[in-house]
């Protein structure tokens, strides 16, 4: 596992590199950070190796796999760590692995 990721209020990430080998660079307003532990913003980006994911579309997913489990069972669902991992889709959003794309249904 690369990183852990829990969502907080207020549309921002928490982020915590679990000793990767590449690291996370945290992109904010142009300028980058390799950061350890860092609360993140919604027009951040963060880079996971080669990978670059705007937090933006990190909060949307997390918010689409945590909704429907919450509605579901009628309580605070618990942070996500970033279990499966993210990955581009094909229409170009960004998904959790293995699950459908939330805009093409791929």
């Amino acid at each position: 596992m690369h990183a852990e990721i829990e969502l907080l209020e207020g549309d921002r990430l928490r982020v915590r590199d679990l000793d990767s080998d590449n690291g996370i660079v945290l992109i904010r307003q142009g300028r980058e950070f390799p950061i350890k532990q860092e609360v993140v913003l919604l027009n951040d980006t963060l880079r996971f190796g080669e990978v670059a994911l705007a937090v933006r579309d990190v909060i949307e997913i997390l918010k689409n796999a945590v909704q429907p489990a919450a509605a579901a069972h009628a309580v605070t669902p618990a942070p996500v760590a970033g279990a499966k991992g993210f990955v581009r889709c094909g229409c170009g959003m960004v998904k959790v692995r293995g699950d459908p794309c939330p805009t093409c249904g791929e």
